[in-house]
């Protein structure tokens, strides 16, 4: 008896330190702004993925995405519109598996903004005539990072990351700093802070005209930490402990009988 309680024991944690690591959530804002505040049309060069070109207005666009340990985004418009020179705001929003789309305020440069163009490419039938717009996004979260791990980011257009402990604000370092138009390319950052759940954000910019694209990735760690045990894999652990005392606690009170 005493070997089945032990094997029982040592299923119930082998099942505890297996468990998948818990995938998390990203909160995403997106505002339709000026084309020009995100290519390289100023000189000096001020455009692109930064705090500086996010309008003081509220976002016209509010949404969640989930992630997995190691994907943690994946937007990709040619899967929307393979060979088209308009896909939309909500098209490629839903493509990244972003949910809880909100269009919080019409911007005022579009009747809607989720049926809106994501990026109009310097169309002259926009009105005002000869203006052209794209869109930022900024995504905030909380990741596990590893000190030295490796982050991955394909993007067109500019991105920048950042990953510590505070909420970013642009005197942050970043992780990766491309925030200029270009055309699809991939980044590497390298995390050299503590290990354990840090704050992300991210800011992601699409200008200048098709394809959009933002994956960005972690690189799994040569010697990972163990995972840390979700809430319902305790509850399992704590249940099957229960289990185990109380079937030796009854067994006893028979042999006392």
């Amino acid at each position: 008896m005493k070997m089945r309680m032990a094997t029982l024991a040592f299923a119930t944690l082998v099942l505890l330190y297996s468990a998948p690591a818990r995938a998390g959530t990203l909160s995403g804002q997106l505002w339709i702004v000026p084309e020009n505040a995100l290519d390289n049309t100023i000189s000096p060069f001020t455009g692109g993925a930064t705090f500086a070109n996010i309008p003081a207005r509220a976002a016209d666009v509010t949404f969640s995405v989930d992630f997995t340990t190691n994907t943690l985004l994946s937007f990709d418009s040619t899967r929307v519109a393979p060979n088209a020179n308009g896909y939309t705001i909500g098209g490629f929003l839903t493509d990244g598996g972003a949910y809880n789309i909100v269009e919080n305020v019409h911007s005022p440069l579009f009747p809607s903004t989720l049926t809106s163009i994501a990026d109009n490419s310097r169309s002259l039938n926009q009105n005002p005539p000869g203006y052209a717009y794209g869109a930022i996004l900024e995504f905030t979260g909380s990741v596990n990072v590893a000190n030295g791990q490796t982050i991955n980011s394909t993007h067109d257009d500019g991105i920048t990351l950042y990953i510590g402990p505070n909420p970013a604000t642009s005197s942050s370092t970043s992780v990766i700093s491309a925030p200029g138009p270009t055309s699809a390319d991939t980044s590497t950052g390298t995390y050299a802070g503590a290990s354990g759940l840090q704050n992300l954000t991210l800011l992601y910019d699409e200008c200048c005209g098709p394809p959009g694209i933002l994956n960005l990735s972690l690189v799994p760690p040569t010697n990972p930490p163990p995972p840390t045990p979700e809430p319902g894999t305790w509850l399992l652990f704590a249940s099957g402990l229960a289990g185990l005392f109380g079937y030796g606690w009854r067994r006893g009170l028979r042999q006392t009988a």
